[in-house]
C-alpha cells in the first residue's frame, strides 16, 4: 500500500517560508488597499469633472474640493511674467505648455492659468503677438493642483523660464508673484488668437492595476506554501 511521509521542516527552512509568506501576503494585502485608493480617487475626478462649471471663488479655502472641476475666473494677464513647461503633444512631439499669471478682477489672488501647448518655434511670445491678449479677459477651465517633481525630473529653468514640473509656489515664487491661488486653471480648448496656445491639454490617465497586482503577489504566496508542502509530504513507495 501506498503511504505519506511527513518530513519535518529545518528552523531555518520553516522560519525563511514563513517570512517570505508574511511579506507576500502583506504585499497582496497592501495592494487591495491601493485598488480601494485608486479607485474613489477615480471615482471622485469623475465626479468633480461632471460638475456644471462654477466661477472660482476669490479664495479657495478647500482646494480638494475644486480639483478637476470646470471653473472660471476672469482677471487681467501679465505676459511678460509667463514661463514655459516642457511638455508633449498628443501626438508625441516636444513643446511647451504656457503658464501664464491672471490677476483677478475680484481681488483674489493672482491664478496661475495653464493656456495650452506650443511647439518649440512658438516658444517665444514674440511668435504669437495675436495671443497676447490685453484688457479683462474670463478663462474656463479645469482646475488642477500643483505637480512636485519626482526623482528622475530634470531641474527647472535650464533657460530662465523652462519648468519640468508646474509647481505652483515654485512658480510664483520664481515670477515674483504673491498671494497665489493654491490652484491652476488648465485653459479649455477655446481657441486663442492666432491660434497658440492650443488649449484643452489636460491629459487624466490614472492607471489602475492594483487587482493584478494584488493577485501575483497571493498568487506567489500559494505558490510558496504548495512547494514547501510538496517538499516536505512525500509518498511512499507501495509496500509488497
Amino acid at each position: 500500500m501506498t503511504g505519506i511521509k511527513f518530513i519535518r521542516p529545518g528552523p531555518w527552512a520553516l522560519g525563511l517560508t514563513v517570512a517570505a509568506l508574511i511579506v507576500l501576503i502583506g504585499l497582496g494585502s497592501w495592494q487591495v488597499q491601493r485598488l480601494q485608493w485608486k479607485s474613489d480617487l477615480i471615482a471622485t475626478i469623475d465626479r468633480q469633472m461632471a460638475e456644471r462649471p462654477a466661477s472660482l471663488p476669490a479664495r479657495v479655502r478647500t482646494p480638494e474640493d475644486w480639483i478637476y472641476r470646470p471653473v472660471s475666473a476672469t482677471g487681467r494677464f501679465i505676459h511678460e511674467k509667463e514661463r514655459h513647461l516642457f511638455t508633449v503633444s498628443p501626438d508625441g512631439g516636444p513643446g511647451y505648455q504656457i503658464i501664464t499669471p491672471l490677476i483677478r478682477a475680484d481681488g483674489g489672488p493672482t491664478i496661475l492659468v495653464n493656456r495650452g501647448w506650443v511647439p518649440p518655434e512658438r516658444k517665444n511670445p514674440q511668435t504669437r503677438l495675436m495671443a497676447q491678449v490685453t484688457g479683462t479677459v474670463t478663462v474656463t477651465g479645469l482646475a488642477r493642483e500643483s505637480r512636485h517633481p519626482g526623482w528622475f525630473t530634470p531641474d527647472d529653468r535650464l533657460d530662465g523660464t523652462v519648468w519640468y514640473a508646474a509647481n505652483i509656489e515654485k512658480m510664483a515664487g520664481d515670477m515674483e508673484i504673491a498671494p497665489v491661488a493654491p490652484l491652476f486653471i488648465e485653459a479649455d480648448a477655446t481657441p486663442n488668437p492666432g491660434g497658440y496656445p492650443i488649449g484643452g491639454q489636460t491629459r487624466i490617465d490614472i492607471p489602475n492595476d492594483h487587482l493584478q497586482y494584488a493577485i501575483t503577489w497571493y498568487g506567489l504566496a500559494l505558490v510558496l506554501l504548495g512547494v514547501f508542502a510538496a517538499y516536505h509530504v512525500r509518498k511512499m513507495p507501495d509496500l509488497p
